[in-house]
């Protein structure tokens, strides 16, 4: 379970992050998508899992004895497997065509 939560954080942290830098937002922009990403993933599984978004947090925890080296190594597999979920989406976001996103949708209702 908190395998699983740690997934959608990553990917809501990464997703947002690229998004954002891919629709070319400025650099404020950017560190704000990525701290809103953060503040809204740490509030909704904060909780219930560790919420270690960043690996260099979990190093930490490591180091502080408050997480076991089994559960690093599947912090981080989350990490890696997440990093490369959102860059698909945004990529497959990027070269549908504007039709097929929205063909639900009449313009201007």
């Amino acid at each position: 379970m908190k395998v699983w939560l740690a997934d959608i954080g990553t990917f809501t942290l990464v997703f947002a992050g690229v998004g954002a830098t891919a629709a070319g937002v400025e650099t404020l922009g950017v560190a704000f998508a990525f701290g809103s990403a953060v503040a809204v993933m740490v509030a909704a599984v904060g909780p219930i899992s560790p919420a270690h978004f960043n690996p260099a947090v979990t190093v930490v925890f490591f180091a502080l004895r408050r997480i076991r080296l089994v559960d690093i190594f599947l912090c981080w597999s989350a990490a890696c497997r997440c990093n490369v979920r959102p860059a698909r989406a945004e990529s497959w976001l990027r070269s549908a065509p504007r039709e097929r996103l929205f063909r639900n949708y009449e313009a201007g209702a």
